[in-house]
């Protein structure tokens, strides 16, 4: 964790693909929001890996969660960041990937078939930061 620094605790599946979505998109829009990005795998003192979650679950400014392919380990996540009322921005893929107790929130969804997917998603997902900080409820 950042000291004194507000950070967006980012939390994803981990693969090829996902590495380049964070660092050309997720980065990128939490940056352009004046927050430093922060993941689970960016996180590399020794010791209990899920207390780091929890500790950069709780002192985050917001948690972003994509939640494409029902990753079990998000979907964890994700219940330690509600269970502390963090707030959240969700995204995926396909919105059948979004179980239906959290279908009643603000989902952003992105098409990798449109040609500027990346640049729409980066925006999507700036925009969605901002409100969020500015109306956390």
């Amino acid at each position: 964790m950042t000291k004194n620094k507000k950070t967006c605790f980012v939390i994803m599946p981990f693969s090829e693909n996902f590495d380049i979505y964070y660092d050309n998109v997720y980065i990128p829009a939490i940056e352009n929001e004046n927050l430093i990005a922060q993941r689970a795998d960016n996180l590399y003192k020794a010791g209990d890996i899920i207390k780091d979650i929890w500790e950069n679950i709780n002192q985050c400014q917001l948690v972003l969660a994509d939640l494409t392919g029902k990753n079990q380990n998000v979907f964890y996540e994700l219940g330690l960041a509600h269970a502390v009322n963090k707030p959240v921005v969700i995204i995926s893929e396909n919105i059948e990937d979004i179980p239906f107790d959290i279908r009643g929130l603000r989902v952003i969804t992105y098409n990798k078939n449109k040609p500027n997917w990346g640049d729409i998603l980066k925006n999507d997902i700036s925009k969605s930061i901002r409100e969020t900080i500015e109306n956390p409820e």
